[in-house]
């Protein structure tokens, strides 16, 4: 018992220091960004990136237009459009502040690979794109959009070619204090009407910018969003170009969208720490755990990420079992659905189905739940068009995925005509009568049901299968549970018996099954 509670002791202390290193690392994160404000700030005075024919011009543009327009009537937001040049000032301002930030621009080789692993982009410097355009929302979707992101219909961040980074798109006030360094602007500003027509004649009403410098509500604030902005911008491109750890942390906690996406929407699995972060935070879910088990590729392809069973393999009995419940329970919605992306191609749909209920099994045999994956593969006419197309597939040139196909698509149970694996080669165990229960539980009714042609296995609870056979259903136990049972039988004695009962030879548990 102590030496129990020292163990525990032991576990929690190691817990509690891995929290506390994160949270260390995080405010180490903030502080070193707080010295690094005050250095952009100087940097943008001493490099005098204010100039009449660029960035002030384009400043006074977007002074006059507001931060956000709004038609009036209708009081829906209007998307905000930008310019070349005003997308060509912020990769200067940009720039500047992943200098000062400590930036390592990778070479050209380096960024090219580290975005086609990423998005799955091609980058050709010879081409005239300065930029590519990456699409949360359609990620095939390749066409340059000049929309600044609302999350709706515009949501993406920029490939810059020239300089080997990535941003989304942020007009100036929204990465410098502008009233600092252009002070003669603010009067402009004031004197900005916050009321304008349309070409339609609709009343458009303009909020300033300084008006949201005012604004008390954090996620609207201009000074926070202004921090938040030029924080995200440099910990993205220290964390993807630099492999800067530290910043991964910080985007864990204030850019968790990014990150996901990053595993969800562009299949990104090599790296496993941030794997393993997106696969804690989503695998309960069982439509977002589907974006992590594999990821369609704008070829068309559907990719099974290994990675992931990999990174299961190795945690702990428990969290093993978790995940095994949540690949299992996919599977069988899955096999259920009618609107799923794998429903458009059989064979790719049995190479997911196949592989993923393969490695469920493999981790099932080595925790001991076994039978956990591959019989709801049977549900739909004994999975005979699934087997027909591993064979045809050469089971996905894995050794013994065959042999575990075989030897678990029944759940366990003992179908007519298969065969009993011994060491004389096969020999064939024919069931002709069943027991079905009503409840998961041997007190429950009973009845006996013939077998006639094939047995359906809906579903698997507490080592009992639910199943269809011959027009009827029911709950069949597992050899499991009839083991179980077996081990729990006490011996019952009449009082009339004699002191010494006769012995009885234990009937095992597929005879108390047959009739």
């Amino acid at each position: 018992m102590i030496l129990l509670q020292k163990t525990q002791k032991k576990v929690q202390d190691k817990r509690m220091k891995k929290i506390k290193n994160s949270f260390l690392s995080y405010f180490i994160i903030i502080n070193l960004y707080s010295c690094q404000k005050v250095d952009l700030e100087k940097s943008f005075q001493k490099n005098d990136i204010k100039n009449p024919n660029s960035m002030e011009r384009i400043l006074q543009k977007q002074i006059r237009n507001g931060a956000n327009q709004y038609i009036e009537e209708a009081g829906v937001a209007i998307p905000l459009f930008f310019e070349q040049e005003d997308i060509e000032v912020e990769i200067n301002v940009v720039n500047n502040i992943l200098k000062e930030s400590g930036y390592k621009i990778p070479s050209d080789n380096e960024f090219k690979e580290k975005i086609k692993d990423i998005f799955n982009r091609e980058i050709i410097y010879t081409s005239k794109n300065k930029y590519l355009y990456i699409n949360y929302l359609d990620k095939c979707n390749h066409e340059y959009l000049n929309y600044k992101n609302n999350g709706v219909d515009y949501f993406g961040t920029y490939i810059i070619k020239e300089n080997n980074f990535i941003s989304d798109f942020f007009f100036i006030p929204e990465l410098i204090n502008y009233q600092q360094i252009f002070p003669q602007l603010v009067s402009l500003e004031e004197s900005t009407p916050t009321e304008k027509r349309d070409n339609k004649g609709n009343s458009i009403l303009i909020e300033k910018w300084s008006d949201l410098e005012k604004n008390t509500d954090k996620s609207y604030n201009l000074i926070l969003r202004r921090q938040h902005n030029v924080q995200t911008i440099i910990f993205r491109n220290k964390y993807l170009f630099n492999d800067e750890k530290a910043s991964l942390v910080w985007l864990k906690f204030n850019d968790k969208t990014f990150l996901e996406s990053l595993v969800k929407i562009f299949g990104y699995v090599k790296n496993k720490e941030l794997l393993q972060w997106v696969l804690e935070n989503n695998y309960k879910n069982i439509k977002e755990f589907e974006k992590i088990l594999w990821n369609k590729k704008c070829d068309g392809k559907i990719i099974f990420n290994k990675e992931v069973i990999d990174l299961i393999q190795q945690f702990p009995k428990g969290k093993q079992e978790e995940y095994l419940n949540q690949i299992s329970a996919y599977i069988l919605e899955e096999m259920q659905r009618t609107d799923s992306a794998l429903k458009n191609d059989f064979s790719q749909e049995a190479e997911i189905l196949g592989k993923l209920s393969y490695y469920g099994e493999k981790i099932g045999e080595k925790i001991g739940m076994p039978y956990q994956c591959f019989k709801f593969l049977t549900i739909h006419e004994g999975g005979k068009e699934f087997e027909e197309e591993f064979k045809k597939q050469n089971y996905y040139n894995i050794p013994d995925f065959k042999q575990v196909w075989d030897e678990t698509k029944t759940g366990g149970i003992w179908l007519p005509g298969m065969d009993e694996a011994s060491n004389d080669n096969n020999k064939s165990k024919e069931l002709n009568i069943l027991h079905l229960f009503d409840r998961p539980d041997f007190s429950s009714f009973s009845r006996k049901v013939t077998v006639k042609g094939k047995i359906e296995i809906c579903y698997n609870t507490s080592g009992w299968d639910f199943i269809k056979v011959a027009g009827t259903t029911g709950y069949l136990p597992t050899e499991e549970a009839g083991k179980e049972k077996q081990e729990t039988e006490q011996p019952k004695h009449s009082f009339l018996a004699d002191d010494e009962p006769t012995s009885k030879k234990k009937k095992s548990f597929w005879d108390s099954l047959l009739s």
